[in-house]
């Protein structure tokens, strides 16, 4: 059932003339082919190390707390790059009203 859902969105897209074509795939499947990937070397060291579940499920935790961490510091950069960003544009309508 899920693939009659996609089957259709995709169909839908593809008889859609205003639409323009993508050069980059959808971040869904860009995610999902992320995510395979992901499996594959995590069952790739597993295997090559010999390490049980129990002992990957440390290592991925440390990992995923690392992630985390470097998606709070990308937040907080994109957030002063956007107040950088609408300061400029307000002191250059600012500079247009005044002159």
């Amino acid at each position: 059932m899920a693939t009659e859902h996609i089957n259709l969105e995709v169909e839908a897209e593809q008889n859609n003339p205003q639409k323009q074509p993508v050069s980059e795939p959808p971040l869904t499947l860009m995610l999902h082919q992320a995510k395979i990937r992901m499996i594959g070397a995590t069952q790739e060291v597993m295997s090559e190390y010999g390490l049980p579940a129990a002992m990957m499920e440390g290592i991925i935790s440390g990992i995923l707390a690392d992630i985390r961490a470097q998606a709070s510091t990308d937040l907080l950069l994109d957030f002063k790059r956007q107040m950088i960003e609408q300061e400029r544009s307000h002191k250059q309508k600012e500079g247009e009203i005044i002159e």
